[in-house]
């Protein structure tokens, strides 16, 4: 009796396991086939025949499309955002467009299925906004990564008419000018299309005496698809054409992304000080750093990387240039990261040590690499009285950088400064031997003179 009690315990306890197990696999197609709470579509589709009908959230019908930036830098894998923003509406798109469907999806003889486009119907909500700003760190490579954020559809107060795919537009508004963000616009339009699946929900309820009109829940969702078909949204839709997961790269053979693009460079500004120790060693030299760029009218802001002190590199909206300051020790450093492309750098170096002159080269290198043999090398001589020379001071150290706004920059950009100090003579020593060198002048004349005389007397 209690080995009976026992195996009956034990099928039980195999047979809880096998049901949660079962369940488990359910939410798990769920998770991967559809998305009502939030799931990423998969190529721009989701559904089919593995779509599981039977799921328990299936009023909760939500889409989500994605919007990309891809953002480029040369060696620095996070960039400050761009100040962006992008607007978004969903309207009933074209009716009578045929949708055709693979012949795999069916049981053998059934074949493709074909059906026409209904334009949709009900009020969806969608994500009105999305905004970049200078708040965000971004992923960043040579090649370009792409940045994400989320545009939700949501149909859940749509009440449908019948089965059927219900075709949506939508349209993106972008900013007024790229050029005042930075941002360089992408090839692809600013339109998608959404065909929404819908059918009967598990909870449909036929119209009856109690009941004068459908609701929301009388149907679901059970696969949806986001096309780039221009402007109209009237191309015939079948197994080969090419989705999108909404406003994204749809590049399927060139290597650049054809969504909007942040390019960005890197400066790199060193000091090194020869022939005065004590100023190695304990004093940091003011160096300051122009960024000017008159098109972007939004907020810019820099990552930084540095062994120097730093501050003010936050430029206020609108203005066409701000000034960057670090105080850097001999063998020091600072790294501006994630400069937007079109805007120009200015670098150059105050002395405000009193009484001190150092001989300058700049080393400028705008190349490939940081051995690059195209480095351009200028000298000059800094010197400051005690009241100083800034007009000076920054004529023999300026230091520029051009750059092209809306190209991708594959060039390392750095300046490096190296100040020697010039030992100034001992004054005095020239007054000191002036008499004696008078002296013996006079005498030396005075023998020649003598020497020519000697001759005539004799004759």
């Amino acid at each position: 009796m209690e080995g009976e009690k026992s195996m009956k315990v034990f099928k039980k306890i195999g047979a809880l396991v096998l049901a949660v197990m079962m369940i488990a696999v359910v939410g798990v197609a769920w998770a991967g086939s559809a998305a009502p709470t939030g799931a990423a579509l998969t190529d721009g589709e989701i559904g089919g025949t593995t779509f599981p009908t039977d799921a328990p959230d299936v009023q909760v019908k939500s889409v989500i499309l994605k919007k990309e930036i891809t953002v480029y830098n040369l060696d620095e894998a996070k960039v400050l955002a761009p100040t962006i923003t992008y607007g978004y509406a969903i309207e009933p798109g074209t009716a009578g467009v045929n949708v055709t469907d693979e012949d795999t999806d069916h049981a053998t003889g059934v074949g493709a299925i074909t059906a026409p486009t209904k334009a949709g119907v009900g009020t969806p909500t969608i994500t009105a906004s999305l905004s970049w700003d200078t708040s965000i760190q971004l992923d960043a490579g040579t090649d370009g990564v792409a940045n994400t954020k989320d545009i939700i559809v949501d149909f859940s107060s749509v009440v449908f008419t019948g089965a059927g795919v219900y075709r949506y537009k939508i349209t993106e508004t972008p900013p007024t000018s790229y050029a005042g963000t930075g941002v360089t616009e992408g090839n692809d339009n600013h339109v998608r299309f959404l065909d929404v699946y819908v059918k009967p929900s598990a909870d449909f309820a036929p119209l009856s005496d109690s009941k004068t009109k459908y609701v929301p829940g009388d149907w679901e969702i059970y696969g949806y698809v986001c096309i780039d078909d221009g402007a109209d949204g009237d191309t015939a839709v079948t197994p080969s054409t090419v989705k999108t997961n909404g406003f994204v790269d749809s590049n399927t053979s060139e290597t650049v992304s054809t969504a909007d693009k942040y390019y960005t460079y890197n400066v790199t500004v060193s000091k090194t000080v020869k022939n005065d120790s004590y100023a190695a060693a304990t004093h940091q030299f003011p160096i300051t750093v122009i960024f000017s760029n008159g098109d972007i009218t939004g907020n810019i802001k820099l990552l930084t990387k540095t062994t120097g002190t730093v501050t003010d590199f936050t430029r206020a909206d609108g203005t066409p240039s701000w000034s960057g300051h670090a105080d850097i020790l001999s063998d020091g450093s600072i790294k501006y990261i994630g400069i937007p492309m079109g805007t120009d750098v200015e670098v150059y170096e105050t002395n405000d040590l009193a009484g001190t002159t150092y001989t300058v080269e700049t080393t400028r290198t705008n190349a490939k690499t940081a051995t690059a043999t195209d480095s351009t090398v200028t000298s000059g001589t800094i010197a400051v009285t005690a009241q100083g020379s800034p007009k000076a001071e920054y004529q023999s150290t300026k230091t520029e950088f051009d750059t092209t706004k809306d190209q991708d920059d594959d060039n390392v950009h750095s300046v490096a400064i190296k100040n020697t100090l010039v030992l100034i003579s001992p004054t005095g020593i020239a007054m000191r031997i002036a008499p004696y060198a008078l002296i013996l002048m006079a005498g030396i004349a005075l023998l020649i003179v003598a020497k020519k005389r000697r001759p005539a007397e004799e004759e």
